[in-house]
């Protein structure tokens, strides 16, 4: 997980550049692999990348951090801004198809992304706070996990 976490850092890191927004990279050692499907998770974490980077399009600069880690019932990525946050009425909406609060925007980038979280058995996950940022968490369940292509003993 974590390379595909880089893979999408070095993707926007230009775009970042631009618009002094600075990238973390907050990723576990260790990590177990998980059995997914590399190109639909890397479109479930553009549509969200592209989301955090337009909610911090007002401001000059801001930070993008990305982490991954284990937790009890397996693994996660999480991708942080310190954008312009989203109401709490609004949180649930934004995943629905065609929602969208830009002018330009489909509404469809989060509810694709929770689809394909939802194909790999997966969670999306988001809080925020208005003006402060947005955090979605995009959480894989142990039993997609694998270390060294073995089922971890802990997974049984």
């Amino acid at each position: 997980m974590n390379k595909i976490v880089q893979d999408c850092a070095l993707i926007i890191k230009d775009r970042c550049q631009e618009k002094d927004i600075k990238v973390k990279l907050k990723l576990a050692k260790f990590l177990p692999e998980i059995e997914a499907d590399e190109a639909k998770i890397k479109q479930a974490m553009m549509s969200i990348i592209d989301n955090a980077l337009d909610a911090m399009e007002g401001k000059r600069g801001g930070i993008l951090t990305f982490a991954t880690g284990r937790e009890k019932n397996g693994v996660f990525l999480s991708i942080t801004d310190t954008g312009t946050g989203i109401p709490e009425k609004r949180i649930s909406k934004v995943l629905e198809p065609f929602y969208s609060t830009k002018n330009n925007g489909s509404g469809l980038g989060l509810s694709v992304a929770k689809s394909i979280m939802e194909q790999h058995s997966g969670e999306l996950e988001i809080k925020s706070q208005v003006g402060k940022g947005t955090t979605v968490k995009l959480k894989f369940p142990r039993f997609f996990c694998w270390a060294q292509n073995y089922l971890l003993v802990e997974d049984l």
